[in-house]
């Protein structure tokens, strides 16, 4: 991918401690205990279990690009469930700590439940090894909420818009992984709601144009990131989902709720928006299928990729170029609120894509442990 995109690859990172025991939420703490009983009643304590009929299943008729899904989607989780037991561990305020590692249960949860599925597949990726792969990058406190916020409210409406989606349409449910989709879309959904609470109680972290500029900045990185990679990626069709009106959808809902927490609105249903997407992934497509040039024509293809390269820095810094919309923000009334649900319209539904249908295998692999996560 180019330019922008890299800015969300999966990765590990660390902030500064002593930052985030300097911030004060007491005059929002009664918001944040509401939000701490919520968590710490464990709602989903029992749901993360498999059922035979996951065990037993002949995972062959699977493709790589699913195992990537899952790949991405648990490096991710893992990554919060390292970060917040860090957090949990040397924060000073009772409150906050608490909080902090009940999101690292769930993570960890999320994480050991995808990594499963992942060594059913006979393609084991080892989670504990994890932070000797990934380099630590460092964020401030602030940016940590920003991008942690819209990586929670991203999550939550992808999957619980897939989740939607398979209801109607079962014959796409081709793993019971998604099953566990609607009761795994709350924990993202509470876990929005705490990031969304921490940037309101410290509003200088929003107040200013260099602030504002730079949350329209890593607004669009999640937004772009996502529309890119979803454009190279077969698992959508396979869902019978048609990835371009799924991701419109998602960004559009995921914007709604975004921009009642800093006032700043991202015009991202205009057809100007969704032009410099789509001019992207066309220089992506093109640079991807130059790879394969050889000869006198690999001179030529390298100077286009570039070229690409820079016309996708272009595209992006269009819109951050395109004027935003000055929003009211929610009031404090209704602060303790989740985000809305996706809306049922429009619809994300691919006309005949092809339906999958996996078969019973007699034995289990010898490292699959099927009992339960661990928590």
């Amino acid at each position: 991918m180019a330019g922008p995109p890299q800015i969300l690859a999966p990765r590990l990172y660390r902030t500064d401690i002593d930052i985030l025991n300097s911030l004060s939420i007491d005059w929002t703490r009664e918001e944040f205990e509401e939000l701490r009983g919520e968590l710490e009643a464990d709602w989903n304590r029992a749901h993360f279990k498999w059922e035979d009929d996951a065990l037993d299943l002949d995972y062959e008729p699977l493709w790589s690009e699913f195992y990537e899904f899952l790949n991405r989607s648990a490096i991710g989780e893992f990554s919060g469930c390292l970060l917040y037991a860090d957090v949990h561990k040397k924060l000073s305020d009772p409150t906050l700590g608490a909080i902090y590692k009940c999101m690292s249960r769930d993570e960890a949860r999320h994480s050991s439940f995808l990594n499963f599925v992942m060594r059913q597949m006979g393609r084991r990726f080892d989670l504990e090894n994890l932070p000797n792969i990934q380099g630590m990058s460092y964020m401030h406190p602030k940016w940590i909420f920003v991008t942690t916020y819209l990586s929670e409210l991203v999550g939550f409406y992808r999957y619980q818009n897939i989740s939607d989606h398979l209801k109607r349409n079962p014959q796409y449910r081709f793993h019971p992984i998604f099953r566990y989709f609607d009761n795994w879309c709350k924990d993202e959904r509470r876990h929005s709601r705490f990031f969304a609470l921490m940037l309101r109680s410290q509003p200088d972290f929003m107040r200013g144009p260099r602030n504002r500029f730079a949350i329209k900045f890593f607004t669009l990185a999640v937004y772009i990131t996502m529309y890119l990679r979803d454009s190279e990626s077969a698992v959508y069709a396979r869902l019978g989902i048609d990835w371009e009106k799924f991701d419109v959808k998602v960004i559009n809902e995921t914007e709604r709720a975004a921009r009642e927490v800093w006032g700043l609105g991202i015009r991202t249903d205009s057809p100007y928006f969704l032009s410099c997407l789509r001019r992207m992934a066309r220089n992506n497509g093109r640079n991807k299928r130059g790879r394969s040039a050889k000869g006198l024509a690999l001179g030529g293809a390298l100077v286009m990729r570039y070229a690409r390269y820079a016309n996708n820095v272009l595209q992006y810094a269009k819109l951050m170029a395109q004027p935003h919309d000055q929003v009211e923000v929610l009031p404090r009334s209704r602060w303790t609120e989740a985000c809305a649900m996706p809306a049922d319209e429009p619809s994300i539904e691919l006309a005949g894509a092809p339906a999958i249908v996996l078969g019973k295998r007699t034995e289990l692999a010898p490292d699959a442990h099927p009992a339960e996560t661990v928590a």
